[in-house]
């Protein structure tokens, strides 16, 4: 005699029928056991994580209900696939998952007095990255991080002075290691000096390829505005 497992993706899918057009989800995968087996028996055939496509967002976390020991005999069941979120924005009080902390480093998420200088969100220790992260910061939070004299660079670090070159990169996986961890905004400086890398040598600032200018142009958000002493100067070089 048999029984019937039942494996349903939930709000996911085991993949698409290859002759559907179009391509159909497969949202079920079923098995006649013989009743005298036992999971250790049956068990290669339960669908392996890579194969499960999770909703948007979420990551597969296991089934409802938990499978059976290996010594369990088999029996007639539908098991149903189990998502978590992968970023949320209220502490869930789930062991899987650790509070990260935006700081906006001297700065305030918006204008007002009350606007919050940080913002705390949880994140997956297994399974998300910063890119999520960042997703749900502005989800609870619309307002960038705002610094006077400053722009905000769309950019983290992980110390308050990290360079814009050495921003956290969305791909970056948190794990068990980055409970409250705080990742730091980066600004850029609205007016920022130009200067020769050696006073020695010509120095062309209305040049942006200019070898000897120590930073080019952004021109893609910033201007250069030029001071020439013309006959005279602004002192020397120390």
């Amino acid at each position: 005699k048999e029984v019937r497992i039942i494996f349903d993706a939930g709000e996911g899918n085991f993949g698409k029928y290859a002759n559907t057009d179009p391509a159909k989800e497969i949202k079920k995968i079923a098995y006649d056991v013989k009743n005298t087996l036992t999971w250790k028996d049956f068990k290669s055939n339960v669908p392996a994580k890579e194969k499960i496509t999770a909703p948007d967002n979420k990551v597969f976390k296991g089934w409802k209900p938990v499978l059976p020991e290996d010594n369990a005999t088999v029996a007639a069941k539908t098991y149903v696939a189990q998502y978590k979120d992968k970023a949320v924005k209220e502490d869930p009080n789930d062991q899987d998952y650790i509070k990260v902390t935006f700081n906006a480093n001297s700065g305030k998420f918006g204008t007002e007095n009350t606007s919050p200088e940080t913002v705390d969100v949880w994140v997956l220790k297994e399974g998300s990255t910063f890119a999520d992260a960042k997703r749900v910061l502005k989800e609870k939070e619309a307002n960038d991080p705002q610094k006077a004299g400053e722009t905000f660079a769309n950019k983290w670090g992980e110390a308050a002075d990290t360079a814009l070159k050495d921003a956290v990169k969305d791909d970056r996986a948190f794990t068990d290691a980055d409970a409250n961890k705080i990742f730091y905004a980066i600004y850029s400086k609205d007016i920022v000096e130009v200067n020769p890398k050696d006073p020695t040598k010509p120095f062309k600032p209305e040049d942006n390829d200019d070898t000897n200018n120590d930073r080019k142009t952004d021109t893609t958000k910033e201007v250069r505005i030029i001071f020439d002493a013309g006959e005279g100067n602004f002192g020397k070089y120390a």
